[in-house]
């Protein structure tokens, strides 16, 4: 996977968001990236004092999920682009500091591994986010068996057929924000509750 570009230019974002159960956890090591990340993010809503509503994020990344050495801050700040359902995003490099801060603003944040795989028959790429159960150390590989699948795609192949999963999964969810089923909701917002998401580390 190539190291994410923060170099302050718009970039268009279309992507299918999957949720799943992982069978084998041991199907993780065939992916051919991995990375550590932790993000907080603020939100913007459209008010009658602004145009236009969006999220600022700041995301520290260490690759191979423990090379700190190397590690990695990004900002980037997203807005919906309605006309392809999609979002423009800029991202730009950043500091420890500026984290920091915003690991104060946030109001719950996401901690969690990446795992990338090739997407067979495209030239895309399958983004596996796992997370860690309570109490788990970063880098135990002590991981919930719910994921969060993401795949980023181009405008003319939004309304393609998925490519296959890189591994067996159960309890598949498919179905894109805005077409899902309430339980399905139901489901996806409490995995962001009580699986997904860290809350504020600073508040006591």
């Amino acid at each position: 996977m190539e190291a994410e570009i923060a170099d302050g230019k718009t970039y268009k974002e279309i992507e299918h968001t999957l949720y799943a159960k992982i069978v084998n956890m041991v199907d993780l090591e065939k992916a051919f990236s991995k990375e550590h990340h932790e993000q907080w993010q603020i939100r913007v809503a459209k008010t009658p004092m602004n145009s236009g509503e969006g999220t600022i994020r700041v995301r520290k990344t260490i690759p191979n999920i423990i090379d700190v050495a190397n590690t990695v801050y990004v900002q980037t700040t997203k807005t919906p682009s309605p006309e392809d359902g999609g979002r423009d995003e800029v991202p730009i490099p950043t500091t420890l500091d500026n984290f920091v801060q915003f690991q104060r603003f946030g109001e719950s944040g996401l901690i969690k591994d990446r795992y990338c795989f090739p997407a067979i028959g495209t030239d895309y790429i399958w983004e596996v986010d796992v997370f860690y159960i309570d109490g788990a150390e970063i880098g135990s590989g002590k991981y919930s068996e719910w994921v969060k699948i993401d795949l980023e795609v181009s405008v003319h192949d939004k309304s393609s057929p998925l490519p296959l999963l890189p591994f067996e999964v159960t309890d598949l969810i498919v179905s894109q924000k805005g077409y899902r089923t309430p339980e399905e909701d139901a489901i996806i917002d409490k995995l962001y509750d009580e699986v997904f998401r860290t809350k504020n580390k600073f508040l006591v």
